[in-house]
């Protein structure tokens, strides 16, 4: 957060207080443009400065101070007279041109390192060669003063911003990168231009932790055959100028806004005092629905252990009772078969009252059930002795009283049986009526049964997952709240840090903004200026080509 907040603050502080400033009218503009040749190495060897008077007044005679050597007029007759560093124009209302040179350090200063895969390597010994290149361009600020800051003494930099391009073929270099800046590809080169702002880390005091700037840049590519075409550097005291400024009324808003950021820090702290209240209440409710839910749970599952067994009986009791209904209806006809054997039952003892002599006994089913099979063989064949023949036939004689007595209480059950195959009000028929009543109450109570024990499987399966579910819900309501509370501690502490950067850090920027903007604004020159002139000053450094060298 600190850094995010710092970057992005730090450019809006430097604005406003540059637009806020209101420069002096002058009566004329002196506009100074330093043209330096460096070497591969970026050191400097040879500067030439173009100077612009513009004569706003139109003047006659113009006066002017510079340092500069060799100078002549580059557009126009006019002359000058000269006297020690000051000169003077025969201006006739003219602008006037002039350059000249110059040994003066520049205040920025450049050095440039090569590297061929990840190996150190001289200008002279890298053209040529094929690898992995990395060149560093390093800018350093020469422009030192001492200010005071808050009653302390410190050391800042006339704020300088450094723009560096250079083009390389395609034919021969390939992913070509470049750090603070970008690459431009058109097919057959790529133009490639960085920025940076060498000293202005040190003159806002901010830490790299919280927010780097960049003092230089570095390029990388995959060649071939490296060569290098001038690097040209264009560097101003101005890090924005009038024409940058015509569109900041909406930078100028939000900047007004920033001291509403501690009322919505501090409305954002009540917000987040509540949220903790209510999340801490939702967790202790959620607490206390978890232990109803486990109660039920345990009931349920208790249910649907006891239908189980409850269940497995009434399909017992289906199935005895499907029995009995098979066999009430058979029960008719079995008893039909019991009147048609007592009819035969009947007939056979009519036919055994009607034998009166030995002869006519047959081994018939009723005389197999009085003699045995010996006695009606003797019989059949006459050859038994008379006392025998008497003693056969007192058996048949009190048998037949017996059967008599039989076939009278036969045709008496008889009668009974049909009575109740016919009679529609009949015990048999109440009691099979009654049978299948009851087959099909239990045959209901069967299905039902499985669907309620289908159903308490499904409400225990349902519960266990509602139990599982706001178990999670639970956890889910005591990790929120415990997020909330380390969101209302994250709060306090946002709120804090904001004041003390507010307070603090950015009132800080803003006041070593205004000593930087003062420096920017009394960098005017940079061969001496007098107090008639206001300034401007721009740099264009331009490095040597590198080349391998053709053997000789």
């Amino acid at each position: 957060m600190k850094k995010f907040f710092i970057k992005k603050i730090i450019p809006i502080v430097l604005l406003i207080t540059l637009i806020s400033y209101t420069a002096p009218v002058f009566a004329f503009t002196k506009d100074e443009t330093v043209y330096s040749k460096l070497n591969s190495n970026g050191k400097q060897y040879r500067t030439i400065v173009s100077t612009h008077i513009n004569n706003e007044n139109n003047l006659d005679k113009v006066t002017d101070l510079t340092n500069l050597l060799n100078i002549e007029n580059t557009s126009g007759d006019e002359t000058f007279s000269e006297n020690g560093e000051t000169l003077i124009w025969d201006a006739k209302g003219n602008d006037i041109y002039y350059q000249g040179e110059t040994e003066e350090k520049l205040p920025i200063e450049l050095e440039i390192k090569y590297k061929l895969d990840g190996n150190e390597m001289s200008a002279e010994d890298i053209a040529g060669k094929s690898g992995k290149v990395k060149i560093k361009l390093e800018y350093k600020n020469n422009d030192e003063h001492i200010v005071n800051v808050n009653g302390r003494n410190e050391k800042m930099y006339t704020p300088f911003f450094v723009v560096s391009g250079t083009i390389l073929k395609n034919n021969n270099n390939k992913n070509i990168e470049v750090t603070n800046g970008k690459v431009i590809n058109d097919g057959t080169k790529s133009i490639v231009i960085g920025i940076a702002l060498p000293g202005l880390q040190e003159s806002l005091n901010v830490s790299k932790d919280i927010v780097d700037i960049p003092s230089g840049m570095e390029i990388t590519m995959d060649t071939t055959n490296f060569e290098l075409g001038s690097i040209i550097t264009f560097a101003s005291p101005k890090v924005l100028d009038e024409e940058n400024t015509n569109n900041t009324q909406e930078i100028k808003d939000l900047c007004n806004k920033i001291n509403l950021i501690k009322e919505a820090t501090t409305t954002l702290k009540a917000g987040t005092d509540t949220l903790k209240a209510g999340t801490e209440e939702y967790s202790q409710k959620s607490e206390l629905f978890n232990s109803k839910m486990k109660e039920l749970q345990n009931g349920v599952g208790y249910i649907n252990s006891q239908y189980t067994a409850f269940d497995a009986g009434v399909n017992k009791l289906n199935v005895g009772t499907a029995q009995l209904y098979v066999g009430a209806q058979k029960l008719p006809e079995t008893l039909e078969e019991i009147v048609t054997n007592l009819n035969t039952i009947k007939t056979s003892q009519e036919g055994l009252l009607t034998q009166t002599s030995i002869p006519t006994i047959t081994a018939n089913g009723v005389n197999k059930m009085i003699l045995s099979d010996a006695e009606i063989i003797a019989i059949q064949n006459s050859n038994i002795p008379d006392a025998q023949k008497q003693a056969i036939m007192a058996k048949l004689i009190t048998a037949s009283g017996t059967l008599e007595q039989t076939n009278l209480g036969i045709g008496q059950m008889k009668a009974g049986i049909e009575n109740e195959l016919t009679s529609e009000d009949s015990n048999l028929a109440k009691l099979n009526a009654g049978i299948t009543a009851i087959y099909g109450g239990v045959s209901d109570l069967t299905t039902n049964s499985s669907k309620i024990k289908g159903g308490l499987g499904n409400l225990n399966s349902s519960t266990t997952a509602l139990k599982e579910a706001d178990d999670a819900l639970t956890y889910g309501a005591k990790t929120i709240s415990d997020g909330v509370n380390q969101l209302s501690e994250g709060v306090e502490t946002f709120n804090a840090e904001i004041n003390r950067y507010l307070n603090g850090a950015i009132n800080q920027i803003s006041i070593r903004a205004e000593k930087l903007i003062k420096l920017s604004e009394n960098y005017n020159n940079f061969t001496k200026i007098n107090e008639q002139e206001n300034g401007k000053v721009k740099f264009i450094m331009m490095t040597d080509d590198l080349r391998k060298k053709e053997e000789e």
